[in-house]
């Protein structure tokens, strides 16, 4: 199984020599490749093969010798490293001993073009996974004649991407995604990182976006390579940004405000998008000193408004004078009846007086 890519445009993997020329017409021998990368599927114990187009590109014809070398990169800039075979250490995902090709010099014609089949065998023993590895051609100097110009000859190929059968998917995840939460003005510079959390490895390429009052910038976002284990910052699409390699959005005039910082990356070969948004406030340098003074007003107010509380507490307290109310009602009511007296006559001479 195989799939290639022509992209010309993403990696480049080029060393270079100081040889010996022979020759004032070595100066003008060009060489041409195509492409300059390649995404492989095999199984363990396949070989695949990647054909690889050399030009003479020149005046010139010349001879060209193909090598191996597997390649890396800097894990902070992802920057292609470059580990020859001689090389007592190499990449944990070495493609060492795998690369063939059916002669080891191709004599090119002025202006022509030669395809050279790069076999790549598996060995069966080999986990599922991410493997690379490059295929750079150079061009072969004439024997000597006595010259002593020197030139720099430059080595250049594709850098094979090589999916094993047997690995877990990509795992694509935001790593990192930074934006200040306020700034005075623009332009604003988020930080945004990609991880493969997986065993394959996967592309990215889509867009940043700024929104907020007055302001809708767009930013392409190159498409690049995540290998396992191996973060990669996002950068802009070459060109966007005239030399600048970091993400920026909006210009330095950005209106007071509250903006949005939106990330979608496609992602392949699994097909999915990752969404991310980040929020953050402008806060032009006149509105923070007009907020200072307006914080200082109310301070200042807050202040006298205790001072003033204060001297109310000290002042003496007005007291109401206070009447007795007396009760003026004699009547005796508490029994509710009146009490009946009888009077008795002990003398019985009184009821006989005629």
């Amino acid at each position: 199984m195989r799939r290639a890519s022509a992209t010309a445009t993403v990696l480049l993997a080029a060393a270079t020599a100081s040889l010996l020329s022979t020759t004032d017409s070595f100066a003008l021998a060009k060489l041409t490749v195509s492409p300059l990368t390649a995404d492989l599927e095999a199984d363990a114990g396949e070989t695949v093969t990647q054909p690889v187009q050399v030009t003479a590109s020149g005046d010139e014809p010349i001879v060209v010798q193909f090598s191996h070398v597997d390649f890396g990169f800097d894990t902070s800039s992802y920057d292609v490293s470059l580990v020859r075979d001689d090389a007592k250490e190499t990449t944990a995902f070495s493609t060492r001993d795998w690369f063939r090709t059916p002669k080891r010099t191709y004599a090119i014609p002025a202006g022509q073009t030669v395809t050279v089949p790069v076999r790549i065998t598996v060995p069966s023993n080999t986990p599922g996974g991410t493997y690379t590895g490059g295929a750079l051609a150079r061009i072969v100097p004439p024997a000597s004649s006595g010259a002593t110009q020197v030139q720099a000859v430059a080595e250049t190929g594709p850098l094979l991407f090589i999916r094993v059968a047997g690995g877990t998917p990509p795992k694509p995840k935001v790593d990192r995604f930074e934006v200040p939460g306020h700034v005075s003005h623009g332009p604003v510079v988020p930080k945004l990182r990609v991880r493969n959390d997986g065993d394959d490895f996967f592309t990215y390429e889509g867009t940043v976006r700024l929104t907020g009052p007055g302001r809708d910038d767009t930013v392409d976002v190159a498409r690049q390579y995540v290998l396992p284990g191996q973060p990669r910052d996002v950068t802009p699409k070459p060109g966007t940004h005239g030399a600048s390699s970091r993400l920026q959005l909006g210009r330095h005039d950005l209106k007071f405000g509250h903006y949005t910082v939106t990330s979608r990356l496609r992602i392949e070969p699994t097909g999915t998008t990752l969404v991310s948004t980040r929020q953050f406030w402008v806060v032009p340098t006149w509105v923070r000193v007009a907020g200072a003074l307006l914080l200082a007003v109310l301070v200042a107010l807050a202040v006298l408004l205790v001072r003033w509380v204060r001297m109310r507490g000290r002042t003496e307290p007005y007291v109401a004078p206070v009447t007795e109310e007396t009760d003026t009602d004699t009547d005796d009511d508490s029994f509710g009846y009146e009490d009946e007296v009888e009077v008795e006559d002990d003398d019985p001479a009184s009821d006989d007086a005629v």
